[in-house]
């Protein structure tokens, strides 16, 4: 099923508008298990409650969402995947990580998985940000983005997702961008990729992604 849903993925490569819907779909089920097509783990979730506690803004469910800390590995930041082309980054005594892009029309994302506490009904994602020469890929949506998926308690997408947010090309200073999304009926986890999405070239810093319960 995984190297089925890698195929798929390979397959798709040749994007056009609906294949991304279908691109999305099967990238989920690869990226969670991709070693076991021989390539390595990208994701990572927030399992520990008391690390999620207290690495988490006041009010966020993202825990380590500033990537201020690195207790587990002094040289990476507690909760956030591995990728080539991610960096942990600091500048003004402040961490953030950045993707940068490997080679023309490769994807390249921080991919991340939280939970959903129950009762929550409506979210506002936000996520600040900066980029530098950012070209687009061979099509004009391949840009820096970041996508979301819904999961429920089996691991299987729930719909609709929240709406994706664009990265603008010209954001040279620390920028926030923020969306708001209900959460559909039997979601329990929330999956973020911001992501360099088959851009030509250029890169992404991220400074704090944060997801807020709201009303």
């Amino acid at each position: 099923m995984l190297c089925d849903s890698y195929i798929a993925i390979k397959n798709a490569m040749n994007f056009s508008l609906p294949s991304l819907i279908r691109f999305t779909a099967c990238l989920r089920t690869t990226l969670l298990g991709l070693a076991a097509c021989g390539g390595i783990v990208l994701h990572a979730q927030d399992t520990n409650a008391a690390t999620a506690a207290t690495s988490a803004p006041a009010g966020s469910l993202v825990s380590n969402g500033d990537f201020s800390l690195a207790t587990q590995d002094p040289t990476w930041p507690d909760s956030w995947g591995k990728a080539a082309g991610i960096t942990w980054e600091a500048e003004g005594g402040k961490h953030f990580l950045r993707l940068t892009a490997q080679a023309p029309d490769k994807l390249l994302m921080a991919y991340r998985e939280i939970n959903i506490p129950a009762g929550v009904k409506n979210i506002t994602i936000s996520i600040r940000y900066r980029t530098s020469g950012i070209a687009t890929g061979a099509q004009n949506w391949m840009d820096a983005r970041a996508i979301f998926h819904f999961l429920d308690a089996d691991r299987k997408p729930v719909k609709p997702d929240p709406k994706l947010l664009d990265f603008s090309k010209n954001a040279a200073d620390w920028t926030v961008t923020s969306e708001q999304s209900a959460i559909p009926d039997g979601a329990t986890k929330l999956v973020l990729m911001p992501s360099l999405f088959k851009v030509a070239a250029g890169t992404l810093d991220l400074a704090e992604i944060t997801v807020t319960p709201t009303p």
